[in-house]
């Protein structure tokens, strides 16, 4: 029979450490978009920390993405990010500010020591079935203008949000998806984020 160094010495043995549950994280790190943990416990919800600069704009709020993402640190199996990419739509500030949310969040998960994994959202929708239907416009783009293009790109991000939404209605009937309690509508921000949390779970579980 084994007996431990402790027991040898006359010292009562610790009791082991409590197995605490690990949760899944999905995060839109979009300046309108939203962070969802989903855990055995429960489901947390967060906005992006953001501070206003007047008129509509805003920009990240450093510590207070720190802060919340160190709040998570042993606490996440995995995380998935959404991976973001430039659009021509957006302009140049609107890619800048694209790229530098995502890198921003890329590193405060380094900082905290949190395994995440990043995913275009072409991969994540379809993985989630939440992609786009074909357009039935069948010309190729480049036979398209300029502003025809902008319109099919952007009535297919308007699908794509649509099934988002209906998708985490099923998935989370007991969780409030609205922004905030005075919103009348769902956010689709946040249904992405819990989308990419139940994929993260799927992933982990080897589904």
């Amino acid at each position: 029979m084994n007996v431990s160094t402790a027991a040898l010495l006359g010292f009562d043995e610790a009791p082991p450490p409590p197995v605490v549950p690990l949760g899944f994280l999905g995060i839109d790190p979009g300046l309108q978009g939203f962070v969802f943990f989903m855990s055995p416990s429960g489901y947390e919800t967060f906005p992006v920390p953001t501070i206003s600069l007047g008129r509509g704009k805003r920009r990240y709020d450093l510590p207070a993405v720190r802060n919340l993402t160190l709040s998570f640190r042993g606490r996440v199996s995995l995380t998935l990010i959404e991976r973001q990419q430039a659009m021509p739509q957006n302009g140049v500030l609107g890619n800048f500010m694209t790229g530098y949310g995502y890198g921003l969040w890329e590193m405060a998960l380094t900082a905290a020591g949190i395994s995440y994994q990043s995913i275009r959202p072409q991969a994540w929708k379809k993985a989630m079935g939440v992609s786009p239907p074909p357009s039935t416009d069948k010309r190729k783009a480049k036979d398209l203008t300029a502003k025809e293009r902008r319109d099919r790109s952007k009535q297919r991000r308007k699908v794509a949000k649509a099934l988002a939404v209906s998708a985490a209605q099923h998935l989370f009937p007991g969780v409030d998806l609205r922004r905030s309690e005075r919103c009348r509508v769902l956010d689709d921000n946040k249904c992405e984020a819990a989308l990419l949390a139940e994929l993260a779970r799927r992933l982990h579980a080897g589904r």
